[in-house]
């Protein structure tokens, strides 16, 4: 069986780019996990198809029995404004800016026109590639970015993994980027029939745009074996974060959560764990500074090794992600097998990761004194915090979320079922 997958990557982490100059992009544990388990399958061949801005020019090559193409996508070629803050001075910093600020509206302009028209240079790659490689079907991961775009332009049979939901973040009702992103998401619901989805709010959101949609209930691979690795360790924070730095990641609740529990506990520590913009983690940090909790607030930034951490996930006492939407985060199983209490905001999938009360603890969103009054409850009260990690963990061993032998077979056997489905039509 030939399989196309049109998916992100972490490319710094590849053998073909060890010696170039690739900055560290967004982690994408869930597809490498994937990728592991199908480089040992001898009688399926993969293909995956990714996109990245720190390239010059697109690449094909191949690891471990699986061959990839990268295509160059939104290559950053002007500098940021911290970087030409951090350069240049006086004169010059004007300068660059009364010239960069202009070309940066340009592409910005040119950015919004391409995904208004659903990238049509990019899905005239991608078509390209596949028609030369003529699959079995076409997997695509995720309708918030580019992925399900190229799917309007073959005739293959398709698959949708949904990662999250761009109709689900409110922010879309003030940015003009949300509104196309969230037009091509709709548009990617109504045109394909064949979603893998890991909630039911998910189903239930799709069918309001497709009453056709079929779904598989599939989950990611998770790192089991990994946490075991993780030796006990004394802990160095009572709070940690651990996501994607943004702001609809809840950082900036959490933060002023914290203002509350430091007239509580003046010690307390944070932890931040992830991948964060220069110029919003300079945000972060004066709205830290301004707080008066900088002493109490540890930047780790982000980590490759998924390891490291897991490590430094261990050494904290609470797991606090109040996200404004999400699905499953992986930073809440990774939480539940590390014996690490979880807080979160009662939103998307999660419910079924955390049981309020029973598990953990979940809020509606933006509660900031609810979510502060939780950390104090967990850090004052150790039976409790005990209790919910046992829970939370006796939960998810009976949940298919965490059962990794049914991933691989349930999603071959998704694979069949679409195409014969494609066939018979």
């Amino acid at each position: 069986m030939k399989v196309v997958w049109i998916c992100p990557l972490e490319i710094s982490k590849f053998k073909y780019f060890e010696r170039s100059n690739i900055a560290k992009t967004r982690p994408t544990p869930w597809i490498d996990s994937l990728i592991t388990e199908f480089e040992k399958i001898t009688d399926i061949e993969l293909f995956v198809i990714s996109t990245s801005r720190y390239i010059k020019k697109s690449v094909e090559f191949s690891e471990k029995n699986i061959n990839y193409y990268v295509l160059e996508k939104d290559r950053q070629v002007l500098p940021t404004n911290k970087e030409i803050r951090d350069k240049y001075t006086g004169i010059k910093y004007q300068l660059f800016k009364l010239f960069i600020v202009p070309l940066k509206y340009t592409q910005h302009i040119y950015q919004y026109l391409d995904l208004a028209l659903n990238y049509p240079v990019l899905s005239f790659k991608v078509k390209h590639i596949i028609n030369t490689i003529k699959p079995d079907i076409v997997h695509s991961y995720g309708t918030e970015y580019i992925w399900s775009a190229p799917l309007f332009k073959i005739n293959y049979p398709k698959l949708i993994t949904i990662q999250g939901f761009i109709s689900s973040d409110a922010s879309f009702k003030k940015s003009l980027d949300m509104k196309l992103r969230r037009k091509l998401e709709f548009r990617a619901f109504k045109k394909n029939d064949n979603f893998v989805i890991r909630a039911k709010f998910m189903e239930d959101i799709i069918l309001t745009h497709n009453i056709k949609a079929k779904f598989w209930y599939i989950s990611f691979i998770t790192e089991q074996g990994s946490f075991k690795k993780i030796t006990t360790a004394n802990y160095d924070a009572d709070i940690v974060f651990a996501a994607r730095i943004k702001k609809e990641k809840g950082i900036e609740d959490l933060l002023n959560a914290c203002v509350f529990v430091k007239k509580e506990i003046p010690s307390f520590r944070l932890k931040i764990i992830g991948l964060c913009s220069n110029d919003y983690e300079l945000f972060l940090k004066e709205m830290i500074q301004n707080m008066g909790i900088e002493e109490n607030v540890c930047f780790i930034g982000y980590i490759e090794n998924r390891e490291l951490v897991y490590q430094e996930i261990k050494k904290s006492k609470i797991l606090v992600l109040p996200s404004y939407h999400d699905v499953t985060p992986g930073s809440i199983t990774e939480a539940i097998f590390l014996d690490v209490a979880v807080i979160a905001y009662n939103v998307g999938g999660i419910p079924g990761m955390i049981s309020n009360g029973h598990s953990g603890y979940l809020l509606e969103k933006h509660d900031i004194l609810g979510l502060s009054s939780s950390i104090l409850k967990l850090l004052r009260n150790e039976a409790m915090r005990l209790r919910f990690i046992k829970n939370a963990k006796d939960d998810a061993k009976s949940a298919f979320l965490f059962n990794n032998s049914i991933v691989i077979p349930s999603m071959i056997n998704c694979y069949k079922e679409v195409i014969r489905k494609y066939n018979n039509v």
